[in-house]
């Protein structure tokens, strides 16, 4: 019984160990305020990257996404962006359920959210 349970406890460490170290698919969505209560959410994207570069490049991320809210004619400039951030999660699953309930949020304040097709 001993050798059972300690073998499975090897093996459940095992696991946990092998999914932690080799997993670096990341799943991400980008959220801008713009002027007049407009909000803008990306779609989600997934990365694969590093943890300690997940806040690194934050900046860097969060720049693209407001230049493509520039180029595709959401904003007519950066000016027009108040304020915004990103997300960051794990699992996919758990991304496309605070994007809804996000946008639900958003819906109940009175904000006008608007989706946007966007990827890394």
């Amino acid at each position: 019984m001993k050798k059972g349970l300690v073998f499975f406890l090897f093996f459940v460490a095992g696991l946990v160990f092998a999914q932690t170290k080799n997993d670096k698919t990341h799943y991400f969505f980008s959220i801008a305020y713009g002027q007049n209560n407009e909000v803008y959410v990306s779609d989600i994207y997934e990365i694969n990257i590093d943890n300690q570069d997940i806040y690194s490049k934050l900046a860097e991320r969060y720049s693209k996404f407001q230049n493509y809210l520039v180029q595709k004619g959401n904003v007519s400039s950066l000016k027009d962006i108040q304020t915004g951030y990103e997300k960051n999660y794990y699992k996919k699953e758990q991304a496309l359920a605070e994007q809804k309930t996000l946008i639900f949020t958003l819906e109940k304040q009175q904000f006008k959210p608007t989706m946007v097709e966007y990827t890394m």
